[in-house]
């Protein structure tokens, strides 16, 4: 990513983003409301996850790391998403 401000100068930008092996789909904090009992009964644990923190979009963040993913995304799913670089 190449931004030019007003002076003229070139600053070259570089975010990344986690992006779902499986699904293609991209990591967002939770969206929507809590799940009830009855989603938990008929998605499960795994489906609510992913119906709750994958977007089409995503979050684009400066800087990502391996143990940032692990501490955003948690152990449990981490190992699920990769860091693409923009």
């Amino acid at each position: 990513m190449v931004a030019q401000f007003s002076t003229g100068i070139l600053a070259h930008f570089s975010i990344s983003i986690y992006r779902h092996k499986e699904t293609g789909l991209f990591f967002c904090r939770a969206k929507g409301l809590s799940p009830s009992r009855r989603d938990y009964d008929k998605l499960g644990e795994e489906g609510v996850f992913r119906k709750r923190h994958l977007s089409k979009r995503g979050r684009i963040y400066e800087t990502a790391t391996e143990n940032q993913k692990r501490d955003w995304i948690g152990k449990k799913h981490a190992d699920e998403f990769e860091i693409v670089t923009v």
